[in-house]
């Protein structure tokens, strides 16, 4: 298993949210929260979390990577940060949802591209949304359960 391409594909994925038919004008997508004090904003982050293992004697493990992705947005204008972070929410649980893969007729499954590393990847929790009394800052956590193939 390569960590470092897993996380790199998250990132890759949710870099969609700036093509179409989303096209949201996102400055800064990247693994780590080093620069999210100093980052133009709207910005995501991804913050790998835990690994859990699972394994059965004699075959390789099969680990669950939870990860933690980020959203900064401040507020603009007359918008509040939570109505600017609430679109770019629903976006990424679209551009992250689950596609018709080459699994069997009906399967479907968010491999990040990598069917024979990840199994699946999704939102996998509750998102917290703190906003309001930051000041015009909003930041959103979203947690994610990657599963990989052992």
């Amino acid at each position: 298993m390569n960590r470092t391409q897993i996380y790199c594909s998250l990132v890759q994925q949710l870099s969609n949210l700036r093509g179409a038919p989303y096209s949201l004008d996102i400055p800064t997508i990247e693994l780590g929260l080093d620069n999210a004090e100093n980052a133009v904003q709207p910005a995501i982050y991804i913050a790998p979390m835990k690994e859990k293992s699972s394994n059965v004697r004699g075959l390789p493990n099969k680990w669950t990577l939870l990860v933690e992705v980020y959203v900064y947005v401040k507020q603009s204008g007359s918008k509040t940060g939570v109505e600017n972070i609430l679109p770019l929410l629903d976006a990424i649980d679209t551009v992250t949802s689950p596609q018709v893969n080459n699994r069997g007729p009906g399967s479907f499954a968010n491999d990040l591209g990598l069917p024979n590393i990840v199994t699946h990847c999704a939102i996998a929790g509750e998102i917290e949304i703190f906003g309001g009394y930051l000041g015009g800052q909003t930041i959103a956590r979203v947690p994610f359960e990657i599963l990989t193939v052992g």
